[in-house]
């Protein structure tokens, strides 16, 4: 079973298969998956793809389950360590 959003983005072949199903731009998925978090609002759509897919582990209670906590991402800090 996955542990992260960017583990679940991994069962799919290709960021650019699931932009596909997602109707979403690879770029958008690109960034999901480099914060290990994929927005609310997709959860259902990715259990739609998955199921499509044949894909296993991939549901509305896993995708809360492995969310980060609210305001845990975020932009990096800058160099001064302040938040940017």
């Amino acid at each position: 079973m996955p542990t992260s959003h960017a583990e679940i983005i991994d069962l799919w072949d290709s960021i650019t298969d699931l932009a596909a199903d997602l109707d979403q731009k690879a770029d958008t998925v690109r960034r999901w998956r480099l914060r290990s978090a994929i927005p609310s609002a997709f959860w259902t759509g990715m259990e739609e793809a998955a199921k499509r897919r044949g894909l296993k582990g991939v549901n509305i209670r896993v995708l809360a389950g492995t969310a980060p906590p609210r305001g845990a991402v975020g932009r990096p800090p800058n160099r001064t360590g302040e938040a940017a």
